[in-house]
């Protein structure tokens, strides 16, 4: 609808942009990130007159479904763990971080911010404990196997004192000087571990979110019990 002016666009001109879209047969993630950029930029557009209407209030996208995430097998997570461990005691300090990393995500399925916020003085190797801040700032309890408190206990020890002075336990070795020095930040921790999964030969997708799957579908295995599981994930 070319003919119609940007700030006169009405909650109906958007849901037939959305129907347009839809017509044209392209992808629902793909509809639904072009709306909420209009919603982004028609908060933009209409800062100096809070008064207007916001065309794009209200309109709903496609539902979008994200495809399903397989777990790591057990063979995997050996197979990557025992390919990492040789970075461990190596001058490859960045490596070695990630080689911790993968021991905590597969011992522990946190997520992805809760292992970067992690605190040093909440964790504790001699209990086998993890305390997590998660969703909702609710706290959880995380306990972890003797093989990978000697791999924390290793790195706390050697590792760690070598690396930028920081609060928090996970220590990004090129960190620069910052409100947040030393934490290591979204991207770098799913780009080192994506590269150390890379190297170690295993296939589909990379990400640390993986590890929650994997995590989750071993503690009920083990235990038959999804309510353990939910727990200590931090689901509600």
């Amino acid at each position: 609808q070319p003919a119609v002016v940007l700030t006169e666009a009405s909650a109906s001109t958007i849901r037939a942009f959305v129907t347009f879209r839809r017509g044209q047969g392209i992808k629902p993630g793909t509809i639904a990130t072009s709306l909420q950029a209009l919603k982004s930029f028609y908060a933009f557009l209409l800062l100096d007159d809070l008064t207007r209407p916001n065309p794009t209030k209200g309109v709903r996208g496609p539902r979008v479904i994200p495809p399903p995430i397989d777990p790591f097998t057990e063979d995997e997570i050996r197979q990557m763990l025992s390919f990492a461990q040789h970075y461990e005691h190596s001058g490859d300090l960045r490596r070695w971080v990630g080689y911790v990393i993968l021991v905590i995500l597969a011992s522990t399925g946190v997520r992805n911010a809760e292992l970067r916020n992690l605190q040093t003085e909440n964790v504790n190797v001699s209990r086998h404990e993890l305390r997590v801040i998660g969703k909702g700032s609710k706290e959880r309890i995380i306990p972890f196997g003797d093989g990978a408190a000697e791999v924390l206990k290793t790195y706390a020890k050697e590792l760690r004192p070598r690396l930028p002075d920081s609060p928090y336990f996970i220590v990004n070795p090129t960190s620069v000087h910052g409100p947040n020095w030393g934490r290591i930040g979204e991207m770098a921790l799913s780009d080192l571990v994506n590269g150390l999964l890379t190297e170690a030969g295993i296939s589909g997708r990379l990400n640390p979110h993986r590890f929650r799957h994997s995590y989750a579908t071993m503690v009920v295995r083990q235990t038959s019990n999804v309510e353990v599981s939910r727990e200590l994930l931090g689901h509600s």
